[in-house]
């Protein structure tokens, strides 16, 4: 459902801010996702953002591709982090790396891992963000 629209400022080599205010947000969490058309017409979309009712981003991980065999790539939105860590259902440590790069996205090899699904924690300064992944 689309909740707003801003029109381009004009052609840019540059990354330029939009800033837009839902006028009938939800209560507590929602998601927002932007679609981005290009003077060609042609769209893309962002990666979806979650928002929490203080209405700062809150902090979201995902794991992809999903079952995953030998890589499996992290995408994070949030506030920096300050530590991943993959855990087996035992809730074990079986990786960890000491942050995102600024990207936002982090690929791991998952070839030393046995088959199983496991837990990705993403620590931040207010709190962790979590997502689950299965290895083939």
């Amino acid at each position: 459902m689309p909740v707003a629209e801003a029109l381009s400022p004009g052609p840019s080599d540059a990354p330029r801010p939009y800033v837009l205010t839902d006028p009938a947000p939800l209560d507590g969490r929602a998601v927002y996702r932007l679609r981005i058309t290009d003077a060609a017409g042609r769209a893309t979309f962002s990666d979806v953002l979650p928002v929490g009712p203080d209405r700062e981003v809150a902090a979201g991980v995902g794991a992809f591709p999903n079952p995953a065999r030998d890589l499996v790539t992290l995408r994070y939105t949030g506030p920096p982090a300050l530590g991943v860590e993959v855990l087996d259902v035992a809730g074990r440590r079986v990786l960890e790396a000491p942050a995102f790069p600024s990207g936002g996205a982090l690929t791991l090899d998952l070839r030393g891992l046995p088959t199983g699904l496991f837990v990705v924690r993403v620590r931040h300064d207010r709190g962790v963000a979590t997502a689950t992944f299965t290895h083939l």
